[in-house]
């Protein structure tokens, strides 16, 4: 299966990609991706560098994702889905048992440019198939039907606005599901949580993080009632209640307008290697720089491209790419 990618990108990253000389430029938000004038007489963006597949997507790398790696360039919906998929199916230590499902980056744009808007309704008090189009529940149903996301540990969801990407990680989604006997109980202890990773956090900008878990609670809510539907769970009813947002504290923020694709990946990389405690979850606090202090971003560019060289079967071909690209002297 090929993935196409995103609209979002097509319009929001503008690639010039010439065979004169070979020069490799991409220009994004300001601030522009070199590479250095390469030995190859031809390159072809769309050329495809590595076909890849993971439990739940197959993907392609083609030359202009990789160079989306390049110094100065946002990364794009190709590179963020491949190394969180890398992350689960190449990198978890063997005592990781968690069951984690990542959603691809186009999931995310598909819920949101998809029924009607958010201030209309919540999930409180509306019909779940009314918050998304038909070809937005399409979409969904195709990827709920590989498996169920209510049985994950952790759901990781790329997200992206405003050119922008964001992070978040729903854990223990079992929770929002209960008994209808246990309807009037309001536990106290256990929590679905939604971690919210934002590398550009503004202190008092609280409508994004409430429009992004309102989304969250209607794509569950919608999974839910799918289900029921489907599988007769009328013994089971969903409580939006139970999802409670968490911002980490301390999160290590960018520093530029270019790397939030780099900390999104390495926030990722942290949390699903060593996972946060159940009990420092359900207390509704998560300093993140207490809980990860060898977190850094040195050379994190460099380090992805060398993992997909590493799995490319003509990765001699690639090399040149490598060696071309212009690291700053402050990633190395």
């Amino acid at each position: 299966m090929k993935i196409s990618k995103s609209c979002i990108h097509e319009s929001a990253l503008a690639a010039n990609i010439s065979t004169k000389g070979a020069h490799v430029q991409r220009s994004v938000r300001g601030g522009c991706a070199h590479f250095k004038d390469l030995e190859i007489m031809m390159l072809d963006g769309d050329e495809e560098m590595i076909r890849i597949r993971f439990p739940l997507l197959t993907m392609q790398i083609q030359v202009a994702d990789f160079v989306s790696l390049a110094e100065g360039a946002l990364l794009n919906d190709t590179i963020i889905d491949f190394y969180l998929n890398h992350i689960v199916a190449h990198m978890l230590p063997d005592d990781v048992t968690s069951e984690i499902h990542v959603l691809p980056s186009l999931f995310w744009h598909r819920l949101r440019t998809s029924g009607r808007p958010l201030e209309e309704f919540t999930v409180m008090d509306s019909d779940p198939e009314a918050c998304f189009s038909k070809e937005c529940r399409t979409y969904v149903n195709f990827w709920v039907e590989k498996v169920d996301i209510f049985d994950a540990d952790f759901i990781v969801i790329p997200i992206i606005e405003q050119q922008h990407w964001m992070l978040v990680i729903v854990c223990s989604p079992s929770l929002l599901i209960k008994s209808r006997n246990d309807a009037d109980k309001i536990s106290t202890n256990h929590f679905s949580s939604l971690i919210f990773f934002d590398s550009q956090q503004q202190d008092g900008d609280c409508r994004l993080v409430e429009d992004v878990t309102e989304t969250v609670r209607q794509l569950f809510a919608y999974v839910f009632s799918r289900q029921v539907k489907y599988e007769e769970k009328g013994k089971e009813m969903f409580d939006a209640g139970i999802l409670r947002c968490i911002l980490p504290s301390n999160l290590p923020q960018q520093q530029n307008n270019v790397d939030c694709g780099l900390f999104i990946l390495e926030y990722a990389r942290c949390f699903l290697l060593r996972q946060p405690s159940v009990e420092c979850l359900n207390s509704g606090t998560f300093d993140f720089a207490a809980t990860y202090p060898e977190f850094h971003m040195k050379n994190k560019r460099h380090e992805i491209q060398k993992t997909i060289l590493s799995l490319c079967l003509n990765a001699e071909k690639w090399s040149g790419l490598l060696e071309a690209a212009e690291i700053s002297p402050e990633s190395r």
